[in-house]
């Protein structure tokens, strides 16, 4: 989520054609010469939620001197259709919450315009954009990162409300494998949510597939989708690690001595192996 902070200071407009004409102006000392306005809130917000931002006005006196502007009329409106303007009353400190709700079928982005109207009458209008993202949010992960071919690839995620992250139960998801190159391996598998927001699925993925692969959930609706990824890896399996110790009888020995050697072999896990065959030297023994 982007986060933003603007302080933005506008002088005072001439409405007179003589003062519009007049080279200099004097500015008395504590006369009001301008507005700042200072926003801190995110520009982005999911369909259906809410963008809030905290405003603070300040009147600016003579030519750099701040001062909190309580009753100001911060006027918010946007591009979006049918929508009305809004507005908010600065409190005693010049402060004051804008709160913007964000329709269901917003487009992508709009632009937001806020003008703020001081006590005084000094008046300040800009233009700020704002990033809609969809209404739900989707997670999908993959049980195992490696994957032997022809091997199942097991899928499991989450869909919710992006504002509250409340599960969305009765939802469908669909789930595609795709290759390296990103081309569908096998038909898309739709899987529906259960009570919890909760889908699962399991892949089989061609022997004649290798490198890595990755499964895309999408869900929501056709013109505002959301989408999700995970990603695996299609390897021939191996066998497990083994851990070879090899110690000499003695520490030092004569030229041309023979020195037998204890070689203990033992699994990942610590366990002993029996049978294992041991090369050394290209002598092979048998444990």
């Amino acid at each position: 989520m982007h986060k933003l902070t603007y302080t933005l200071v506008t002088l005072l407009l001439l409405t007179s054609v003589a003062e519009a004409q007049s080279a200099r102006i004097r500015i008395r000392q504590g006369s009001v010469s301008g507005v700042e306005l200072a926003i801190d809130g995110a520009t982005s917000a999911p369909r259906g939620g809410d963008i809030r931002w905290l405003v603070t006005a300040y009147d600016v006196l003579g030519l750099s001197d701040l001062r909190p502007a309580p009753g100001a009329t911060v006027h918010v409106a946007t591009s979006l259709a049918q929508t009305e303007e809004r507005s908010f009353q600065t409190d005693a400190f010049g402060r004051a919450e804008l709160v913007l709700p964000i329709p269901g079928d917003a487009p992508d982005g709009f632009m937001v315009v806020i003008r703020v109207v001081s006590a005084g009458d000094v008046q300040r209008r800009f233009e700020l954009p704002v990033q809609v993202t969809p209404k739900e949010a989707i997670e999908v992960h993959v049980a195992r990162t490696e994957v032997a071919p022809d091997g199942p690839l097991r899928v499991f995620g989450r869909l919710s409300v992006a504002a509250s992250a409340r599960p969305l139960a009765s939802q469908a998801v669909q789930l595609t494998l795709r290759d390296a190159a990103g081309r569908p391996v096998d038909a898309p598998a739709s899987v529906t949510t259960d009570e919890a927001g909760l889908f699962a699925h399991t892949f089989r993925v061609p022997d004649d597939v290798g490198g890595p692969v990755r499964v895309e959930a999408r869900a929501g609706a056709d013109d505002h989708p959301v989408r999700a990824n995970a990603g695996a890896q299609v390897t021939e399996p191996s066998g497990p690690p083994l851990l070879v110790a090899v110690a000499p009888e003695a520490a030092l020995v004569r030229p041309g001595q023979r020195v037998p050697l204890e070689v203990v072999v033992r699994s990942g896990n610590g366990r002993p192996i029996e049978g294992a065959t041991v090369t050394l030297g290209g002598a092979r023994r048998r444990g």
